[in-house]
C-alpha cells in the first residue's frame, strides 16, 4: 500500500479516534469521581447530603469536563505548542539578525510576560468563581422546577425571586469583573507593543547611522516583533 494512501486513511480516521480517546477520558474521570463520592454516600446515608451540593457538583463537573474535552477536539494543546515554538524560533532568529535591537526591545517583553502572567492569575480566579456561580444557579433552578409544587403552597415566590435575584446579581458581577480584566489587560499589552516597537525603530535609525543595521534588518525585525507578541495576546 502506498505511504500517501496511509497517510489519507490516518487523516480520515484522526478526529474519530481522538473522539474516541476524549470519550475514554471523560468516562473514567467521572468513574473516579462517583468512587470516591460513593463511600461518603454509604457511610453518611443519602439523606444527610444536601441535594444543592449534590447538583452544584454535578454541574462543576459537567463544566469543567467539557473544557477538557475542548481542549483535546479543538487541539488546543497541539496550538500551544506550535505557538511555544514559533517564539522560541523568533527569538533566535532576532538575535541572529541584530543583538543589540534584541536588546532594545527586552524591557517591552519582560513587561508584557509580567502583565500576561498577572492576567491569567486574576482571570483564573475570577473563572473559577464564574463556574461556581453558574453551578449554584442551575442547582438554584432544578430547586425551584422539583419544588414548584411546594412553593405554590405556601406562597414562597417572592422569596424564592429574591434569592434568584441575588444569585444573578453575583453572577452578573463576576463577569463584569473579567469585563475589566480583560479591558486592562489588552490595552496594556497594545502599548507595550508600540513601545517596543518605537524602540526598535530609534536604535534601528541609531545603528542605521553607523552601517551596523540595514532597512531590511528593521523591516524583518519589526515583522518578527509581531510574530512573538501574537501567541503571547492570544
Amino acid at each position: 500500500m502506498p505511504v500517501a494512501k496511509i497517510i489519507g486513511i490516518l487523516q480520515k480516521k484522526e478526529k474519530k479516534i481522538l473522539h474516541f480517546l476524549v470519550l475514554s477520558a471523560i468516562t473514567g474521570l467521572m468513574a473516579v469521581v462517583i468512587e470516591g463520592i460513593r463511600p461518603y454516600l454509604i457511610q453518611r446515608g443519602i439523606d444527610a447530603v444536601s441535594y444543592t451540593h449534590l447538583r452544584i457538583v454535578t454541574t462543576r463537573l459537567t463544566s469543567d469536563i467539557e473544557a477538557i474535552a475542548s481542549i483535546f477536539s479543538e487541539g488546543l494543546l497541539i496550538g500551544i505548542a506550535a505557538d511555544a515554538i514559533l517564539v522560541i524560533f523568533s527569538f533566535v532568529i532576532m538575535i541572529n539578525i541584530n543583538l543589540w535591537m534584541m536588546l532594545s526591545i527586552l524591557p517591552s517583553l519582560i513587561l508584557v510576560l509580567m502583565a500576561t502572567f498577572y492576567f491569567r492569575k486574576i482571570s483564573s480566579r475570577i473563572f473559577g468563581i464564574i463556574r461556581s456561580k453558574i453551578a449554584q444557579l442551575n442547582a438554584f433552578l432544578s430547586e425551584q422546577i422539583a419544588g414548584k409544587t411546594l412553593i405554590d403552597i405556601f406562597n414562597k415566590h417572592n422569596f424564592e425571586l429574591q434569592n434568584f435575584d441575588k444569585l444573578n446579581m453575583e453572577y452578573y458581577d463576576s463577569y463584569r469583573k473579567v469585563v475589566m480584566a480583560y479591558a486592562t489587560f489588552f490595552p496594556v499589552v497594545d502599548l507595550l507593543l508600540h513601545g517596543g516597537i518605537a524602540l526598535t525603530l530609534f536604535t534601528g535609525s541609531y545603528l542605521l547611522g553607523y552601517n551596523k543595521a540595514t532597512v531590511g534588518q528593521i523591516v524583518s525585525f519589526i515583522m518578527y516583533f509581531y510574530t512573538i507578541f501574537r501567541p503571547i495576546r492570544n
